[in-house]
């Protein structure tokens, strides 16, 4: 559980400085995707049940 903590902590300090990296514009658009394809992801695994 403890590595799993560390982990989270780590990845989120990497995806908040990629955010950060990203021009102003790209922003909004980048998260749009992203939540797409997660979305996307859900829906394929509720169908295969």
């Amino acid at each position: 559980m403890k590595i799993q903590i560390v982990f989270r902590e780590n990845a989120d300090k990497d995806i908040i400085n990629w955010y950060n990296s990203l021009p102003e514009g790209d922003r909004s658009n980048q998260i749009r995707m992203i939540l797409k394809k997660y979305i996307q992801e859900e829906k394929e695994k509720k169908e295969k049940r």
